[in-house]
């Protein structure tokens, strides 16, 4: 009988081990030399990360993490990265020696969606150039937008087409929203946008540089913090950092 209690002790230990376990927050890294890379945050909690002509993949685990990086990050790449995020959802992701360049394109290097939040977490050296109309790093969710580095080790270079922001909008399109709270950080903006916040006729408004060393270059006709040519500034918010 001790036998037996002692061998269902011994099964129900290693059932709870094996439940910690899945519960743990899997990290999972991207290699952005496969193709272009979607990670989705989808309004149950579940991510979904598809890559060009290889298919989707689903994370049932909402706190798992991800990691873009790529082979050789001293060569450009053509391919690109979109991050979304449904309503009341946060997707995170990290870049992690990305080099985006596809300015010959009209297309943007790094882009949000949805109606949620994304944060960009940076570590090491990350260059992003995007093409005629678009942002290096478009802001197209809802939500706000962050761009972090929590280890104190990253570093975006963020450079808009003509018509559009260094991180921010798109032709005609605005940059609300926006929080940079730490990295060293260069965005530069195309002819008539900002460096962060709208392109072409676009508002900036709601951006907010709390850390990190920021770094931010308008076009011609644009703001370095603000609006496009043609657009408006407004709650713009420098709290810390340099």
């Amino acid at each position: 009988m001790k036998k037996t209690k002692r061998v269902l002790a011994i099964l129900i230990g290693l059932l709870l081990i094996s439940l910690s376990t899945s519960a743990l927050a899997e990290e999972v890294t991207l290699n952005l030399d496969g193709g272009d890379i979607t990670i989705e945050m989808k309004a149950g909690g579940a991510y979904s990360v598809t890559i060009k002509n290889q298919g989707t993949t689903s994370y049932n685990n909402s706190d798992t993490s991800f990691t873009v990086t790529q082979s050789d990050s001293n060569t450009a790449t053509g391919n690109t990265i979109t991050i979304k995020a449904a309503a009341g959802q946060t997707a995170k992701v990290t870049l992690s020696g990305v080099n985006i360049d596809v300015s010959t394109l009209p297309k943007a290097a790094v882009s949000t969606d949805g109606g949620g939040e994304v944060i960009i977490e940076l570590k090491g050296k990350n260059t992003v150039k995007s093409g005629k109309g678009h942002a290096g790093v478009e802001k197209g969710n809802a939500s706000k937008l962050t761009i972090a580095d929590d280890g104190n080790d990253g570093s975006l270079e963020a450079t808009g087409g003509n018509d559009a922001a260094g991180i921010g909008g798109g032709l005609m399109g605005s940059g609300s929203g926006i929080t940079i709270s730490g990295g060293e950080v260069k965005a530069t903006g195309g002819n008539n946008g900002a460096g962060i916040g709208g392109g072409l006729m676009g508002s900036g408004s709601g951006i907010t540089i709390s850390g990190g060393e920021v770094k931010a270059t308008g076009g011609n006709n644009g703001a370095g913090i603000g609006g496009g040519l043609m657009g408006s500034g407004s709650g713009i918010t420098i709290s810390g950092g340099e």
